[in-house]
């Protein structure tokens, strides 16, 4: 939501380059289907069609309009990936959806983004 975005822009700018933002775009009706599906299982109680619409509410008027700042953003890349298919599916799309990113990367930045992130005192795990 916008808060969560302002906050990471007023705190973390100077220790991280944003250079993607990843959206799995999943049908609303699958969406519902699978937090009932999971509420079968999980024992949760708010995983129930009632909070699943809610919880769609609140993706479309606090989640969307931050997609769209970013779909126009100058620097930062909006992926979209399609979210339906088995788990193994959009895996891959995702990958390959990731990959110009990655392979982009130097060394050199790695390395950069390591030290930024030891210096803001937080642990870089870098693949």
């Amino acid at each position: 939501n916008q808060d969560n975005l302002d906050g990471w822009n007023d705190l973390m700018t100077h220790f991280a380059n944003v250079e993607a933002v990843l959206f799995y775009d999943i049908p609303t009706q699958v969406m519902i289907e699978r937090m009932i599906s999971r509420g079968e299982t999980s024992g949760r109680s708010d995983d129930n069609l009632a909070a699943a619409q809610k919880r769609i509410t609140t993706f479309r008027e606090s989640t969307m309009p931050i997609l769209k700042y970013f779909a126009t953003h100058p620097s930062i890349k909006l992926i979209t990936v399609p979210g339906v298919g088995s788990v193994e599916e959009v895996w891959t799309l995702t990958k390959a959806a990731l990959e110009p990113i990655l392979s982009s990367q130097s060394s050199q930045s790695r390395v950069q983004i390591q030290e930024q992130a030891t210096a803001a005192g937080e642990i870089a795990l870098l693949g």
